[in-house]
């Protein structure tokens, strides 16, 4: 009987680990989005009063987001070419387009470059707003998800 009730707690604590992971990886996608957003409204703010160089832009902005410091990182280490940077937590897509607006940055002449950043703000923006919702949905969902399924697999195992 009590390796029946060690089994469920440690199915359910595996399960609920499980969801907390899930969780913390949604998180981490709507803070690197969140990020990318502000480091965006930054840069259009810099270009319009400021005017810093480039490498001082990447190198003052601070993200929450440890994906965007490493991204940031790999962009001011590769001289501001076009990146190799990947993530587990970004689709292919998503780190394509990140590393795309990054490597264009600071290419143009300072109109071309405000209407290619407004653009890209707006792409993000959107992408940022489905990516918030799916961790509103999903967020503490898989929390509950996971303790349940441990649960289940507990029942099973009985």
């Amino acid at each position: 009987m009590s390796d029946k009730l060690l089994l469920t707690v440690i199915f359910a604590v595996v399960g609920t680990l499980i969801g907390m992971i899930i969780n913390k990886s949604l998180l981490e996608r709507k803070k690197y989005f969140e990020d990318v957003e502000h480091f965006l409204s930054e840069f259009i703010s810099n270009l319009n009063f400021k005017r810093e160089t480039i490498k001082v832009v990447f190198t003052n902005y601070l993200p929450s987001s440890e994906i965007l410091k490493k991204q940031i990182k790999c962009h001011i280490d590769n001289n501001f070419q076009s990146l190799n940077f990947s993530s587990i937590l970004l689709s292919k897509t998503e780190v394509k387009f990140t590393n795309d607006i990054f490597s264009e940055i600071g290419l143009h002449s300072i109109e071309v470059e405000k209407t290619f950043v407004n653009d890209c703000f707006e792409k993000i923006k959107s992408v940022r707003e489905k990516v918030e919702i799916k961790y509103k949905k999903l967020g503490s969902a898989s929390i509950k998800l996971g303790f349940l399924c441990g649960l289940m697999l507990a029942v099973l195992f009985w």
